[in-house]
């Protein structure tokens, strides 16, 4: 019976853990991605973005990781800004008004322009990832601080 107790345990105890990466991006603008974990052994997500600009805010449920997500990719644009989710696709969303808008981020088209990481007429900002620095967790880092991935290509 102990035995049975013990990985039950150690399984539960990893219910319910949830993290956070924000950036501010100037202007009121922030941009929020959350994990929630999933009752697995694994390392998987549910996944969360919130934008926020001055007092309004917008939130949408991402495609839940299964293992498959390598993070995400944040380019701006004028007024669109883009998330990349390798192979999820892209999200879009403008602020005036604050809104998703995700036909305008075209990535299969952009993707297919262009050979290299970069989209053209984009300007990359961060990346949202999973960083192991002894223990994984969530962090988002500047085009300063980490340079642009190559995310698998859409499904």
């Amino acid at each position: 019976m102990r035995f049975f107790l013990l990985p039950l345990i150690l399984t539960l105890s990893g219910c319910g853990s949830e993290q956070s990466a924000s950036v501010a991006l100037g202007n009121g603008l922030h941009v929020n991605m959350a994990l929630r974990s999933m009752f697995s052994l694994q390392s998987d997500w549910h996944r969360t973005l919130t934008i926020s600009h001055d007092n309004t805010q917008i939130t949408r449920e991402l495609a839940a990781d299964t293992g498959w997500w390598r993070g995400s990719n944040l380019y701006r644009a004028g007024d669109l800004y883009i998330l990349d989710e390798g192979q999820n696709g892209c999200i879009a969303f403008r602020l005036s008004p604050l809104e998703f808008d995700d036909a305008a981020a075209k990535c299969s088209e952009r993707r297919a322009a262009v050979a290299e990481p970069k989209y053209e007429g984009l300007t990359y900002l961060g990346t949202f990832s999973e960083i192991n620095d002894g223990a994984t967790h969530l962090a988002y880092q500047t085009a300063d601080e980490a340079p642009e991935r190559r995310l698998p290509d859409p499904r």
